[in-house]
């Protein structure tokens, strides 16, 4: 029985079930801490039981790889679809273990499989590609997509901002270089459709010297927003210790989008999209000669979009609050796609 959603606080009903909540956790742990304490031969059967109890929030929390394989074939029709599509991030699922030529042939061996990431396409993402020639990639957050080979056709990289203006990218590497200049450590790594400012790389703690770099990465934002970002229509994405600048409506749900489009994305209407569609569209007909989706990802909202279709299966490996069906620690991701693959193909 799943646990109640609390969403806003009314009533001792209300404080009865949060009471409940705290209580089923409160069994959770004192189960965990008993399951460590037993024989491996009579563990995995605890560890179905385990996972089964942590459904909370309308989404399974996997423990290990194998009991994420386990529930995830009982509950779903993934291993008897007949035409399935895996979407992993390879940051967010693969980035944490050996990402070698046969970790990524044998993920993508079956179904066929799209990995997508902020990485750049060149000598890292045509890397992969060329060892690994069967999958599509997908980089620099949605700016460009390489297909599968398909009904003889090889593969091919795809520009998904042909028709957007790039001229902004020398003005902002100006802005950049100026405030690398005043940031120690700080370095532009200049991508084909995008720009990335790491303004620290030292010690994850919250020292003196990086609550300058993040002072100074809020000032360049603010600077770069004001000055470029209406005027070409850019975004800037945060993160821990860079930032991201890219065109306003690419990202990598309208890469996804065209990937499901039933003639691929180089037949997407989204490849050619005009500028003022929205970064999280898709196409109406995605996904509709699929059986299966099964995403695996730490980006939380293109899961939220893919929930939207009734074939998606939706793995959230962020650790953080998520509303995908599925949750999984992303250091044994790799391995459950691996043991998933394995008897999908068996």
């Amino acid at each position: 029985m799943r646990a109640p959603i609390i969403s806003s606080w009314g009533g001792q009903d209300k404080l009865d079930e949060v009471q409940d909540v705290r209580q089923q956790r409160h069994k959770i742990q004192t189960f965990e801490m008993f399951l460590k304490n037993i024989p491996n031969s009579n563990r995995s059967l605890l560890e179905g039981m385990a996972l089964r109890t942590h459904e909370y929030h309308n989404h399974v929390i996997a423990q290990t790889a194998q009991a994420f394989v386990t529930s995830f074939l009982t509950r779903c029709l993934y291993r008897h679809s007949h035409k399935r599509l895996l979407l992993v991030d390879l940051k967010g699922a693969l980035w944490h273990r050996d990402i070698s030529r046969e970790s990524l042939q044998r993920v993508a061996f079956n179904p066929p499989a799209e990995i997508f990431d902020g990485l750049p396409v060149k000598n890292v993402l045509d890397q992969i590609a060329q060892k690994v020639p069967k999958i599509g990639i997908v980089a620099e957050n949605g700016c460009f997509i390489k297909t599968r080979p398909s009904q003889g056709q090889p593969p091919a990289w795809i520009n998904m901002v042909a028709n957007f203006n790039l001229t902004w990218k020398s003005s902002c590497l100006e802005i950049l270089d100026y405030f690398t200049e005043r940031t120690p450590g700080a370095f532009v790594e200049e991508r084909e459709a995008s720009i990335v400012w790491r303004f620290w790389t030292g010690p994850e703690t919250d020292s003196p010297d990086r609550q300058w770099a993040r002072r100074q990465a809020a000032e360049a934002q603010n600077h770069i927003f004001d000055s470029l970002g209406e005027r070409y229509g850019l975004r800037i994405i945060p993160g821990n210790n860079s930032f991201l600048v890219l065109p306003n409506n690419i990202s990598r749900s309208t890469a996804v989008g065209a990937i499901l489009h039933p003639g691929g994305p180089s037949h997407s209407p989204l490849a050619a999209q005009a500028v003022w569609m929205s970064p999280d569209t898709m196409d109406d007909n995605a996904g509709l000669d699929l059986d299966c989706i099964l995403a695996v990802s730490s980006d939380e909202k293109l899961l939220r979009r893919l929930n939207e279709f009734d074939n998606s299966e939706t793995v959230s490996t962020s650790g953080k609050n998520t509303d995908a069906k599925w949750q999984l620690d992303a250091k044994i991701a790799t391995k459950a796609l691996w043991q998933l693959a394995n008897v999908v193909s068996a």
